[in-house]
């Protein structure tokens, strides 16, 4: 079947190119043509797009998402699976958003389960894996119910069967949890710089209680002083732990040549630039625009990329819930320095922004144009993650036809939404599969 998507402006991907008023003629699920008119005469075409003017752009490709698949979920702590309804539903969502390619990023799923999961989603399902011993022994050590033999695996084994390559870890350093200790204990709200000050202070050798306690009297939440210290001398074990997969996770991506995705957050930033030294591109620094300060964000992603690491900012939840994101102060900190490589949706709470959302707002602060832009989420991740979407990213003549069309005057709109050449979401809507 030929499809001719007409009267258009395309964004190609590679982070330069518009082609404006232009058509793209697609047989199967291949792009066969770009032609330099928008309104070409006679064509044998047998569906025709009416793209109104508006941007086509290669299908997005969301490399870092937690939740779409029907294995255990969260990043190393192996929660039980969501119902595969609202696997379905999450699916959905990311579809309407313009993505045509995710990647899991809850590391326990089985390639069985990423099959399973294929099934519900037109879209290009990846995964990536946390199978290496420690990060196992951790899930084993915590028990929170997720697990079945069948996870039991090794990462060398995921790697054949199709994973692209180790992540995310590090989350296990996340020190979120001190933030609920204090607001249940005071009902202030710290922020997770804060919450960094305390946990280097109380686990400082010796422990450096004047910091902590400086901070929490000038906060007004030294009442919880106790609380949180118990919970910091209760994380050493867990910490411990977490630092040991983490190094372990290092060591496996470069003996595998694989990406290893790292959650990037103050408290990891020093194993970050002492892993990217050795494994280069195969570093990937996942939402480098979370719990920093700008100028902070800055310089740790100037270092990774000097070390030829990948940098990731994540959309955070600030156009929707704002549980987490009170601005992206950060993120256009990092953009406006050039040291971005790729933009991806995370979980945020489940309340993540869109990505074309995000990349509309950096556009009209004038940290980034369009074509940039849309490379952040389209060509740069098929550099940086190998057969992540093969044979996608770009708007190229033999490439497969998965292509978002977005609203020419609001790039957070998604009309049209091609995965393989046929039409999943139409005029914003998602189109039943035939049966």
């Amino acid at each position: 079947m030929r499809t001719l998507i007409f009267n258009a402006n395309i964004v190609t991907g590679d982070g330069e190119t518009i082609l404006e008023n232009h058509s793209l003629a697609i047989e199967g699920e291949l792009i066969t043509g770009i032609i330099n008119i928008p309104y070409p005469n006679y064509d044998v075409a047998d569906h025709m797009i009416n793209a109104k003017g508006d941007f086509i752009i290669p299908g997005i490709i969301n490399h870092h998402a937690h939740s779409v698949t029907i294995g255990p979920t969260s990043a190393g702590e192996a929660e039980p699976p969501l119902p595969k309804s609202r696997v379905r539903w999450e699916l959905n969502q990311h579809l309407s958003e313009g993505s045509t390619t995710i990647v899991n990023m809850d590391g326990f799923t089985t390639m069985e389960e990423v099959g399973e999961t294929r099934a519900l989603t037109p879209m290009l399902v990846q995964t990536m894996s946390t199978h290496t011993p420690l990060h196992l022994e951790y899930a084993r050590w915590l028990n929170r119910g997720g697990m079945r033999e069948k996870h039991w695996l090794t990462t060398e084994d995921m790697i054949k069967q199709g994973a692209l390559g180790i992540g995310e870890v590090g989350g296990l350093l996340d020190i979120s949890y001190i933030p609920v200790e204090v607001q249940n204990k005071t009902g202030v709200q710290i922020s997770l710089e804060e919450a960094a000050v305390l946990w280097e202070a109380l686990m400082a050798q010796p422990s450096d209680e004047k910091t902590a306690l400086d901070l929490m009297m000038k906060r007004g939440i030294s009442s919880a002083m106790e609380g949180v210290k118990e919970l910091v001398g209760q994380s050493g074990q867990r910490m411990k732990l977490a630092v040991e997969a983490c190094c372990e996770a290092a060591r496996v991506a470069g003996e595998l040549g694989v990406p290893l995705a790292m959650h990037n957050i103050p408290s990891t930033k020093n194993q970050i630039l002492d892993y990217v030294r050795d494994l280069k591109g195969l570093l990937i620094a996942c939402h480098s625009n979370y719990a920093y300060k700008p100028q902070e964000a800055v310089e740790a992603a100037r270092a990774v990329k000097k070390a030829g690491g990948w940098v990731d900012v994540h959309t955070g939840d600030f156009f929707r819930a704002r549980q987490f994101f009170r601005n992206h102060a950060t993120t256009l900190a990092l953009l406006d320095e050039g040291l971005v490589d790729m933009i991806s949706t995370d979980y945020i709470g489940g309340y993540w922004d869109s990505i074309p959302r995000v990349l509309e707002y950096a556009v009209d602060q004038k940290v980034i144009n369009l074509t940039q832009a849309i490379a952040l989420a389209t060509g740069n991740v098929t550099r940086a993650i190998p057969n992540v979407a093969p044979n996608r990213g770009q708007i190229i003549e033999g490439k497969i036809a998965d292509l978002t069309v977005l609203n020419k005057g609001r790039i957070s709109d998604v009309r049209t939404v091609l995965i393989s050449g046929k039409v999943v979401v139409d005029e914003g809507r998602i189109v039943p599969p035939r049966t």
